[in-house]
């Protein structure tokens, strides 16, 4: 590295630790509690095996294993680590940017590479990637996929062995990371048919593309042997279902979450955008624009300026890296939530965004940019304040929780998220959020049964309900507008349990005992800690 390439890393670094400050201790909720019963339960023996995840993940299990067993669940190595991993990440995405530019003679397109990369390390929707710390292997493939890239264009210049062996690496390295590395050969070869200069297009095809796509192949065909399945994670019916109209609109939503940063928008605004977008109109308006801006492309792509090259390409490879996340779902409603599935995508986005943007007068373009990463550092601060507030009221009940001597207890209303930033919400239908963090994250433990009623979203730090307690059940009120009761990471319906009988009346609730729990511990949280109503005879 130059001397004067110190200086970029010093800015990056600083940037990152200071705007990721409020989130060191967070990020230890949901899947995280998962993730430590399966390293506990397999150990070191279950990194082959991703600890008995359905997925082919050995390269992100070592380092979660690591982490797990050097840091514990709180320690700031976690925050350091993500926080490390994605400056470096824009980092090299600034160096790699910069090296494009300057193999065209292009080095007055500094501003580009530097207005990329810090959109991207600043992004508010990097958040959910960099403090939740079972989103570690976001950072890691998208760290493999940019060294791919790195070598790909040194082996365009200069066809050594040695450097094709190292792209056939980092794509290994990364498809046993996470199988968003499936779109690695796509982006290589296209960097590859734009960069062909010295290496002829038929050399790159046979020498470097067919043998990037039989990796794959046989990456699916060792899920298939090892998992049963040709798709880890979400399985084969989520990730080979092709909604085409939601997947359109999905392609609007992701334009004009990162353009205009429509997840912090109202939501009265955001719910008619992202509904508006799945209208017949709009999806017509999208396939003519995709038809349109594919056509455009191909007949004038070669004619045009380096700056709209880079930003045809990167606008491809940003589509690219969309491709397998598409039809998956696309939150709108909360802060931070999905994120992570853009954070790939993203890392092409920004920088052809400002080498558009550089087609404008070099005073507008440079009040525009600074306009934009004021606005991004803005909401990225908010974001990590909404994960500190979080982080304070998590810690706060596993800290206040005190049901010794009590064989059962009941949760009437348990946080789910705090503007987004996940608490304690259960995807395993078994209520076991509270239990699970109790145990692996405080390192308390309840053997007694503990009934999780009801979750709910909060609006702040303070939010909580009141109880009425009568001789038929407990009436459960919140204490503020803005919530509503959720259950299992949605919106909770009435429903019937073993004990008792959930009523959802909107802003509040009612339990109706089905035997009246006698000794049980009954607590509700308010703000940060526990309270207590008077056990039932």
């Amino acid at each position: 590295m130059k001397q004067k390439d110190w200086f970029p890393v010093a800015i990056a670094v600083i940037l990152g630790q200071i705007l990721y400050w409020p989130s060191r201790e967070a990020g230890f909720v949901t899947d995280f509690t998962g993730l430590a019963e399966r390293i506990e339960t397999h150990g070191a023996g279950g990194i082959l095996s991703s600890f008995g995840f359905p997925a082919l993940q050995p390269v992100s299990s070592i380092f979660y294993f690591l982490f797990y067993h050097s840091f514990g669940a709180g320690h700031w190595g976690w925050h350091l680590a993500a926080t490390l991993l994605h400056t470096i990440n824009a980092l090299l995405l600034f160096f790699f940017v910069r090296r494009l530019f300057h193999s065209k003679g292009g080095e007055s397109f500094m501003l580009v590479a530097v207005g990329g990369a810090l959109l991207f390390l600043l992004s508010p929707y990097a958040s959910e990637v960099v403090v939740w710390r079972v989103g570690f292997h976001y950072l890691l493939v998208t760290f493999f996929t940019l060294l791919a890239l790195w070598y790909t264009l040194t082996w365009l210049q200069r066809p050594k062995i040695i450097t094709w062996l190292f792209i056939l690496l980092w794509q290994v390295l990364g498809l046993l990371t996470y199988e968003l590395a499936v779109i690695t050969p796509l982006l290589c070869l296209t960097l590859g048919l734009w960069q062909n200069e010295k290496v002829a297009r038929q050399f790159v095809l046979i020498r470097l593309f067919l043998p990037q796509f039989s990796l794959v192949g046989l990456y699916f065909l060792a899920n298939k042997l090892v998992l049963g399945n040709w798709i880890g994670h979400y399985g084969s019916a989520v990730h080979l279902k092709f909604p085409v109209a939601e997947m359109l609109g999905n392609i609007g939503r992701y334009f004009f979450k990162w353009i205009g940063f429509s997840r912090y928008w109202p939501h009265s605004w955001k719910e008619g955008l992202a509904n508006g977008l799945t209208q017949p109109w709009a999806l017509g308006l999208t396939v003519v624009l995709l038809i349109g801006l594919g056509f455009i492309l191909i007949k004038t792509f070669r004619r045009s300026e380096f700056h709209l090259q880079l930003f045809w390409i990167f606008s491809l490879m940003a589509m690219i890296a969309l491709l397998p996340v598409l039809n998956l779902y696309f939150n709108y409603l909360l802060h931070i939530e999905n994120d992570r599935y853009g954070y790939l995508a993203a890392l092409f986005f920004y920088p052809a965004w400002m080498a558009l943007l550089s087609r404008l007068p070099k005073p507008a373009f440079l009040s525009v940019s600074a306009i934009y990463l004021l606005v991004a550092i803005t909401l990225l601060w908010q974001t990590n304040q909404y994960w500190s507030q979080s982080t304070r009221v998590y810690r706060g009940l596993l800290a206040g929780f005190d049901a010794s001597g009590q064989d059962t207890c009941y949760l009437l209303n348990l946080p789910d998220n705090l503007q987004g930033a996940p608490i304690f919400r259960d995807y395993s239908g078994q209520d076991r959020a509270f239990a699970d963090a109790l145990r692996y994250v405080e390192g308390k433990s309840f053997n007694g049964t503990l009934h999780e009623v009801v979750q709910y979203n909060m609006v702040s730090p303070e939010d909580g309900v009141v109880v009425i307690n009568d001789s038929t059940g407990l009436k459960v009120t919140f204490n503020q507008w803005g919530n509503w009761w959720w259950r299992r990471g949605i919106g909770a319906s009435s429903y019937r349990d073993s004990a008792f009988i959930f009523h959802n009346e909107g802003h509040d609730y009612r339990l109706e005992w089905r035997e009246r729990p006698g000794q049980a511990r009954i607590l509700y949280q308010d703000g940060v800690a526990w309270k207590s109503i008077p056990a039932m005879r």
